[in-house]
């Protein structure tokens, strides 16, 4: 039976190795799990599952870091990926949900909240030019109603969006357009 620090080879589907703690044949404590098609996990176990605080890395770079639960990402974790866009946040059950904020290379940005992976419900999307939309998201796209800024004339425009496309200005400003609204499903 294991107890203590030890190494395990598993042969089965991934050859994987295990290096770290065990108590009773079981992975328990601080460990490192590396598989063969080029993941590794450094962080806690408890009853032989990822858990407390650990790292994920992929292949291609692309890492995780934060809360687990039985092998899932469970609470706040952050999410950077190869070409470096990232996610600081919620998670549940390994999907984005909650809040969090997710930036991108090109300095765009949404704040907001998520369900199931996309932007759902209140959240602010900001381009890198300084255009800025605040408003209510389903599906990933804007929905409902929503403020849009313009950084070249400073207008801010009271809107209605249907499914990611203006539907109707709600208090005309003059000087005020929309135009390049848009941030479907970035």
């Amino acid at each position: 039976m294991a107890n203590g620090t030890g190494t395990y080879y598993h042969h089965e589907d991934l050859l994987s190795t295990y290096r770290g703690q065990w108590h009773n044949d079981i992975q328990e404590g601080f460990g490192v799990e590396e598989r063969s098609d080029g993941t590794k996990y450094m962080g806690i176990f408890r009853n032989g599952k990822k858990s407390e605080h650990g790292k994920y890395i992929w292949k291609d770079g692309s890492e995780c870091e934060g809360n687990w639960s039985d092998n899932l990402i469970q609470g706040p974790a952050k999410y950077v990926t190869s070409d470096g866009r990232c996610y600081a946040g919620q998670w549940s059950k390994s999907t984005i949900q909650g809040v969090g904020k997710y930036t991108y290379p090109d300095g765009k940005c949404y704040s907001g909240q998520y369900a199931e992976d996309v932007k759902s419900g209140f959240g602010i999307f900001t381009w890198s030019d300084g255009r800025r939309y605040e408003g209510f998201w389903v599906g990933g796209k804007q929905n409902g109603h929503g403020w849009f800024s313009d950084a070249k004339n400073g207008k801010k425009v009271d809107a209605q969006w249907d499914n990611g496309k203006f539907v109707k200005d709600n208090a005309p400003v003059e000087g005020a357009s929309v135009e390049g609204a848009t941030a479907g499903g970035a």
